[in-house]
């Protein structure tokens, strides 16, 4: 690990684990091996074996700092804020923890945020008149038969169409 050499410390680990499954030092090695993977972005995997050191040893707070790590690559920060919080209750000095923590709950204000605003997003240009009109009018379309459907250069030629498409291509014509 301390050579970067990710993919012979994953070897080197499960060798490890193959001799020594459920010994006394194995919740070390799926937890480094866990970092391991983690370098070699396979994060599912590198949740597995955090969790298998967690079911060894319940108070490894490294084993809780790498499945908060893998989750976070995983986009899932609602799971890595719980793991690096528990991480910090067993060691609750760990910078790497409390930076990883912070990031994660930066991660997770954002994209709350994002889906916030999509759904407002959304919400408006359902509310707005010209874009029921237009919904309308193409179902109306739609509806006298499979061969009416209007094709993309026939959308374009649309006055209407290309107002809306103006419209909604410009945030700011919802606010």
């Amino acid at each position: 690990m301390a050579d970067r050499q990710y993919q012979s410390a994953l070897e080197s680990y499960s060798n490890a684990l193959g001799l020594s499954p459920d010994g006394p030092q194995s919740h070390v090695y799926y937890s480094n091996r866990a970092a391991a993977l983690c370098y070699l972005e396979r994060y599912e995997e590198a949740v597995n074996d955090s969790e298998a050191a967690i079911v060894l040893k319940p108070t490894y707070g490294k084993a809780y700092a790498r499945l908060g790590l893998s989750r976070f690559f995983m986009n899932d920060f609602e799971g890595s804020i719980v793991a690096y919080k528990t991480a910090l209750s067993h060691d609750p000095n760990n910078a790497a923890s409390k930076s990883y923590l912070g990031k994660a709950q930066l991660k997770l204000e954002r994209q709350k945020l994002e889906e916030q605003n999509s759904s407002h997003e959304a919400r408006r240009m359902m509310e707005d008149p010209d874009m029921i009109h237009l919904a309308r009018k193409m179902m109306k379309n739609n509806g006298k038969g499979s061969n009416s459907n209007p094709s993309e250069a026939e959308l374009l030629a649309d006055p209407e169409m290309r107002k809306m498409a103006r419209k909604a291509m410009n945030p700011k014509a919802y606010q």
